[in-house]
């Protein structure tokens, strides 16, 4: 899948977006986290606000759900933060 920015997906471009589009999904659907894309490694998570962190969740079909905390000074050495500095993380817009 070649995700780019378009009028489905919106690009994350920093941490500081990342934060504001799982508050704003969690807003608007009264659910917890939102669902986002890696396009490096075709996957697909969900992502929630921990009180100082992200809890994760893998979303890809034949693997186990699987969720892990990541601390939020932690994320610059994570692999979700090279795919977010490195422009890859994407999610669906919730409204145009």
């Amino acid at each position: 899948m070649a995700l780019r920015p378009s009028r489905c997906y919106q690009q994350v471009q920093n941490q500081d977006e990342l934060d504001y589009l799982i508050k704003e999904s969690e807003l608007l659907t009264g659910g917890p986290g939102r669902k986002f894309h890696l396009r490096s490694q075709e996957r697909q998570v969900t992502i929630a606000l921990e009180w100082d962190g992200y809890l994760i969740g893998n979303l890809n079909r034949g693997d186990p759900i699987k969720r892990f905390y990541l601390p939020r000074r932690l994320l610059p050495l994570a692999m979700l933060g090279y795919v977010l500095r490195s422009g890859m993380l994407f999610t669906r817009r919730l409204a145009e």
